[in-house]
């Protein structure tokens, strides 16, 4: 069975903090002022060890992972005291990065908020708070099986019930019809469980102590559930697994979201008077067929291909914007067709008509929304002032080793390196404070949650 800590501790898309008031933060750290929370530390330390979190963390592990995010902070300050952001490249891949996630975060909020309102997340947040012992009598069945096989694997689970009801101990009919041979031996005990909201997981958690469920359909067959215990377990607060709680409700209803997806887009298309431009498209699609392809040499420049009028030809409009050819850019090589054209207007246009609806709402200003971007944008920085400081350093090291011919192996180790002098020249020019008090607490929270 899918355990639930196993994907609560998982990276998320999104670490949200809604409909909650923030509580004075804990600082385990401070890079020149600004500090590093202990719920920061928390988050990073539990996504780096999913499994046995709790009972694998130690002072030293914690403190590890504590450099990584001090590190993180002082490539990012780096980054701004070399004004990385202001180079119009960078500028450019950062207002791309918020726009992605403002993509993410206007879908989050117009699509999956309404399929899974906060009174659902907050009911399903109530059984994360305990486990619940559980046996089962299972009876294997293939979900492409033919229709009178999938009835009599049916009525074999129903007649197993009806002895149960007759009185039959649960346990003696486990051993006797159970298709699961390890737990069967057990007279079908599975342990403790925690919550998932998948078939199995949830009429378990619906059962009183000594109750048989009724017969269970899964993706590998019928079960039936008997609970025969139940123990407390500490979670964290609800406003930190919310959206973890949510993205493992996407997983299961997949395709449920796909069409509530596709369905928002088209009013949104309706809302903003989304239309394309055949004739342009046509036009573009006949000068895109024309473009030499040969695998051997490299394509034409975009702007050998178009002028720069034939650049603000519009393919396709909306209510305050517009898609233009210059926006095809990169994708024009795989582009031949007007119906592959087509096709990227369609996915291009959503995008756009999702950040357009959640700019009109004032999504953009959200706190969550501001935080979550923030983070993206340094990680976005944080890549590129290391690829170019440690790539520049690297061959400097290389010339000064007298090496003009590096093996691979060569090359990382000189990489790695080259960090190592960057990050210890880092550490010496900003200041670092450290607060042993916030690690200790953090580790007996975790103690405790071990228990």
């Amino acid at each position: 069975m899918k355990r639930f800590f196993r994907w609560l501790w998982l990276p998320a898309l999104m670490a949200l903090f809604v409909n909650c008031q923030p509580e004075k933060p804990t600082y385990v750290a401070h890079v020149d002022g600004e500090g590093i929370t202990i719920r920061e530390l928390e988050r990073a330390y539990t996504d780096f060890q999913p499994q046995n979190v709790y009972k694998l963390a130690t002072l030293e592990s914690l403190r590890e992972k504590l450099d990584e995010l001090i590190e993180d902070r002082l490539i990012v300050h780096e980054a701004y005291r070399e004004k990385l952001p202001e180079y119009p490249d960078i500028r450019q891949a950062m207002d791309d990065e918020r726009n992605l996630q403002l993509y993410n975060f206007a879908i989050n909020e117009l699509v999956y908020g309404r399929l899974f309102p906060e009174s659902t997340l907050r009911q399903y947040y109530q059984y994360l708070h305990k486990e619940v012992r559980v046996r089962h009598i299972f009876i294997p069945l293939n979900p492409l099986a033919p229709e009178p096989l999938q009835q009599k694997v049916l009525n074999e689970i129903v007649t197993i019930r009806r002895e149960l009801e007759s009185g039959k101990d649960f346990s003696d009919l486990a051993k006797k019809y159970s298709r699961d041979r390890n737990s069967a031996r057990r007279g079908g005990d599975l342990g403790f469980i925690s919550w998932h909201p998948s078939p199995f997981e949830m009429t378990a958690f619906s059962l009183q102590k000594g109750e048989v469920s009724k017969p269970v359909r899964t993706e590998i067959g019928y079960h039936l559930l008997q609970v025969t215990g139940e123990r407390p377990i500490i979670v964290p607060p609800y406003p930190e697994v919310r959206q973890r709680i949510l993205n493992e409700l996407r997983r299961e209803k997949a395709r449920e979201l796909v069409g509530a997806l596709d369905s928002t887009a088209q009013v949104l298309k309706k809302q903003y008077h989304f239309a394309m431009n055949q004739g342009n498209i046509a036009y573009v699609a006949d000068k895109l067929r024309n473009v030499p392809r040969d695998p051997k040499q490299p394509p034409p420049a975009f702007n050998e291909i178009f002028s720069e009028e034939e650049m603000q030809l519009e393919l396709a409009g909306f209510d305050g914007g517009q898609i233009t050819v210059y926006d095809l850019g990169r994708n024009f090589y795989r582009l031949q067709t007007a119906q592959q054209i087509g096709s990227w207007l369609e996915t291009t246009g959503r995008i756009r008509l999702f950040i357009l609806e959640a700019r009109r709402r004032g999504l953009d200003k959200d706190p969550v929304f501001v935080k979550f971007a923030e983070d993206a944008v340094n990680a976005l920085l944080r890549k590129e002032m290391e690829n170019r400081v440690i790539e520049v350093r690297a061959n400097e090291l290389a010339r000064e080793q007298q090496k003009t011919s590096l093996r691979m192996s060569d090359w990382r180790r000189l990489k790695s390196q080259a960090r190592r002098e960057w990050m210890r020249e880092l550490r010496s020019r900003h200041t670092i404070e450290i607060h042993e008090e916030a690690l200790q607490k953090l580790l007996r929270r975790f103690q405790k949650l071990a228990e």
